[in-house]
């Protein structure tokens, strides 16, 4: 039997479910508006995640004065659009003259301190900015939608566009001004487009294909690794056709994909960042890796930087792309050779861990959509009706599992489990297929029961994916699932608050399915658990509070100076003798050699958000004697902010 009769059945439930009807159709908008509104509701609430006034103000400087050098460690798509209303509206970008200059500084830090310093209407560049970001989101959710579709069958698509609708971190970090989910976006339209074009040899498809890739290489590094991977799918994907074709029309197509998709993606990247400083010759970089500099590891590396080419006959070799987005890449390796502080399972260490991703996936998951994967997974293995042709398999799960690989492979640090947010629409979309179950080609090949027992096991997972999100609304980056006490139950950990006796039905289902964010510092914290984005609730969870009169703040974000503009009053330090407040990030509350360790054995007042922990402390009582750390360390003044260990890209 060849491939064409082997996939018949395939093909034909495919057919199937492609009929857009207008149930599909309302559907896919119902969906597509549910996420929008729930995103732009709790944008308006979020204060500033960590470094996003350094991004936003990033944004602007490249839009206003075309100086791509602040935040060059990511590229600068999602950080432009951001910063369009705040140029819109005539918000003044800092100068050079404003910022660090010195070789290598990272001048975001500077420009975003200088943006909320100088601009009084900042906040309402942000909540404007992320609503721009929106319009990632929505990209994401149709091309999920449309890939879904054109491979399993329409309700597929709502499956595929459900999971992606549904992600909490899809929902948490889309909202802001941040790379993650723009490239994720991008990226899965990009793969689908490709794929689209693999099949069919659409010529339109081809360029559409190669202008998307140039707009996701604007948004992240890590969606380099696709050159490589397009190069080999196609190469694998067209070898079965070598012999009939003949080797004329087989290097034919091999131009176009290089000049249709890989030269068009290049001029999109040199057009996003205006051109700037195009063809450089390569050795005239200055580089501070040890990979680009030749140096036999970072420490080596002298203060000016080098370049290992600048020696070679490839240093008059004029760079294709823009200057800052070579330094970019630079500089995001700077990182991963430096190595950082990491936090997994309740043990630090200096570098990071390879199963650190896979881990963070497994907890950050909603259950339901880890049920509908497995599920997935068997009966694409047991049945030709719920699979594609190897070729097509193959190219739909490539690009996320080489993502997922790379990103685990960097270890330099392991912190922000969003590095992977691009890996996921991939393993959505291939996870889709059940929805094939819902088609009568199906159950001609099924049994009746069998079949109502796999229809209501994807119903109930599907249901369960949502509730699980919703319960956590609008607090979905703190979300874990409800396998993350289970895992790791004997570590120790901070005391969270219990229900109330009195509370009702409602809240103990609601409090039962948030029970993996609470165990959540078990396992990870950070941009994780806390990114900083619930300041804004804190400040008024402290406006419907009368009865503090004293309160320490030790937070992660870089909002809490409006905290201590409003309530300055009440802003204090640790008082010796007197009860007072503690509100602290669990970033800091589950730092190594934390010096407010003995708060872990109260009970917090309220937990806001799942990442700030409000303390009633009576130093008579709950302090030890001696030092309020635990090992003798030396403590920072309490009403600083503080960033810990955590770095952004």
């Amino acid at each position: 039997m060849d491939e064409r009769d082997e996939n018949a059945k395939s093909r034909d439930a495919g057919r199937e479910g492609t009929k857009d009807n207008c149930y599909v159709r309302v559907a896919l908008a119902a969906l597509c508006a549910t996420m929008i509104l729930l995103q732009a509701f709790a944008l308006w609430s979020d204060s500033y995640a960590f470094n996003e006034h350094g991004r936003l103000a990033s944004g602007l400087v490249k839009l206003t004065r075309g100086d791509f050098s602040p935040f060059r460690v990511n590229p600068p798509l999602p950080d432009m659009v951001g910063a369009l209303p705040a140029k819109a509206l005539g918000a003044v970008a800092p100068k050079r003259a404003d910022l660090n200059v010195a070789p290598f500084a990272r001048t975001e830090y500077d420009a975003g301190e200088w943006f909320l310093e100088h601009s009084a209407n900042h906040f309402l560049y942000l909540r404007l900015g992320r609503i721009c970001e929106l319009l990632f989101s929505l990209v994401g959710a149709l091309a999920c939608f449309y890939y879904g579709r054109w491979l399993f069958g329409a309700s597929a698509g709502l499956l595929a566009c459900g999971l992606w609708v549904f992600s909490p971190y899809v929902l948490g970090f889309g909202r802001l001004v941040c790379p993650d989910v723009p490239s994720s976006a991008l990226g899965i339209a990009t793969v689908g487009v490709f794929h689209y074009w693999l099949a069919s040899r659409n010529r339109t498809a081809l360029l559409a294909s190669g202008i998307l890739l140039g707009l996701a290489e604007l948004c992240k590094y890590t969606l380099l690794v696709f050159y490589p991977v397009f190069f080999v799918l196609w190469l694998i994907y067209r070898s079965r056709d070598l012999l009939r074709v003949g080797l004329r029309a087989w290097f034919t197509e091999f131009g176009a994909l290089v000049i249709y998709v890989f030269v068009m993606s290049v001029v999109v990247i040199n057009m996003g960042y205006f051109f700037e400083r195009s063809f450089v010759p390569l050795g005239e970089y200055r580089f501070q890796t040890s990979l680009f500099t030749g140096a036999d590891s970072y420490a080596k590396v002298q203060g000016s930087g080098g370049n290992r080419f600048a020696e070679t006959p490839l240093a008059k070799l004029p760079v294709p792309l823009p200057y800052n987005y070579v330094l970019g890449i630079d500089t995001q390796r700077l990182d991963f050779e430096q190595g950082m502080k990491s936090y997994w399972r309740g043990d630090w260490r200096e570098r990071g861990w390879v199963l650190y991703y896979a881990d963070a996936l497994l907890l950050k998951t909603p259950v339901g959509a880890l049920i509908l994967f497995l599920l997935a997974v068997i009966l694409a293995t047991s049945s030709g009706a719920y699979r594609c042709r190897w070729r097509d398999e193959l190219v739909l799960w490539t690009p996320g599992i080489v993502i997922f690989l790379f990103v685990s492979s960097q270890t330099g640090f392991s912190i922000h489990s969003r590095y992977m947010i691009p890996a996921l629409p991939t393993f959505f979309v291939a996870t889709s297929r059940v929805g094939r179950v819902f088609y009568s080609i199906i159950a001609k090949e099924q049994s009746c029961k069998k079949l109502r027992i796999l229809q209501t096991l994807v119903v109930l997972a599907a249901l369960w994916n949502v509730v699980s999100v919703v319960a956590i609304y609008p607090h979905e980056i703190s979300y874990f699932n409800e396998l993350t006490p289970l895992l790791n139950p004997s570590k120790e950990y901070a005391r969270v608050p219990a229900a109330p006796a009195n509370a009702s039905a409602l809240t103990r289902i609601k409090r039962a399915l948030a029970c993996g964010s609470y165990a959540a510092p078990r396992h990870f914290i950070d941009s994780n658990v806390d990114w900083g984005v619930e300041e804004y609730r804190l400040a008024q969870w402290l406006r419907e509070r009368s009865d503090i009169d004293r309160l320490v703040l030790v937070l992660h974000s870089e909002w809490n100076m409006e905290i201590k503009k409003e309530f300055a009053n009440l802003i204090s330090t640790e008082s010796e003798s007197e009860p007072y407040w503690f509100a602290i990030s669990v970033n800091v509350l589950y730092e190594k050699d934390c010096p407010y360790r003995y708060l872990w054995n109260l009970v917090p007042e309220t937990i806001i958000g799942y990442s700030i922990y409000v303390y009633r402390v009576d130093p008579k009582i709950d302090r030890p004697s001696q030092s309020r750390s635990t090992n003798g360390a030396n403590v920072a003044p309490a009403d600083e902010s503080h960033h810990g260990s955590i770095t952004d890209k």
